[in-house]
């Protein structure tokens, strides 16, 4: 399972949402794509901050956690945070925008294949 978590007022969250929907689209089949509104405009304050790395060691929004199913409990096996300070990643024309794609695939298949 991914979990994407995000904030719906938040450039860089707007920014890696697009490549997450795009990459939610392809590997559907085989895996679990949720959401989770960490914030519902900018960034967490201190407060929700601290309660998202409590509850999901989670560091920082936008932030992708991955987890894996391992005798009926989901466990966490990797964290991922893209800064997406490019505008690119809103446009998947884009030749940067298609290199972050096939890096974050690549990733996913090696994840996948173990």
């Amino acid at each position: 399972m991914i979990v994407f978590f995000y904030s719906n007022e938040d450039t860089e969250s707007q920014r890696v949402a697009t490549l997450v929907k795009y990459v939610a689209l392809e590997y559907s089949k085989r895996i679990d794509f949720r959401r989770v509104e960490a914030a519902p405009k900018g960034k967490p304050d201190a407060r929700q901050a601290r309660e998202l790395e409590g509850r999901f060691s989670l560091d920082a929004t936008p932030g992708i956690l991955f987890y894996d199913n391992h005798d009926e409990k989901m466990i966490l096996e990797k964290e991922g945070y893209v800064h997406a300070d490019y505008k690119e990643f809103r446009t998947p024309l884009m030749l940067l925008w298609n290199t972050y794609y096939a890096a974050v695939r690549k990733e996913l298949d090696r994840l996948l294949a173990e």
